[in-house]
């Protein structure tokens, strides 16, 4: 990343394309692991207190980020589980 890239105030991603149950405020993947690499140092804990349907676990997975996080919602708390643990299991597939 440069200092341009960092600071920049405008970020242009694709958003997330429509799928049967997509969270109505889900966030790329590209655009979360950006905002981690540009506001946390390698080896930081973060913390998410909206973890919604499992957007942010990919990227701190992707990057090897710590993370604590929680969800109010049951449903999303779900879906979450469901998320990073398909992840978990391609990368399983692929190793």
């Amino acid at each position: 990343m440069t200092a341009r890239d960092q600071w920049s105030d405008v970020w242009d991603f694709d958003p997330v394309q429509a799928y049967p149950g997509k969270h109505p405020c889900e966030k790329p993947l590209p655009l979360l692991c950006h905002i981690l690499n540009a506001s946390t140092k390698p080896g930081a804990v973060v913390f998410d207190p909206f973890a919604g349907s499992g957007s942010m676990d990919e990227a701190y997975h992707e990057l090897e980020q710590q993370f604590i996080e929680v969800e109010k919602c049951p449903d999303n708390y779900a879906k979450t589980d469901d998320r990073l643990s398909a992840v978990r299991a391609q990368e399983r597939l692929f190793a």
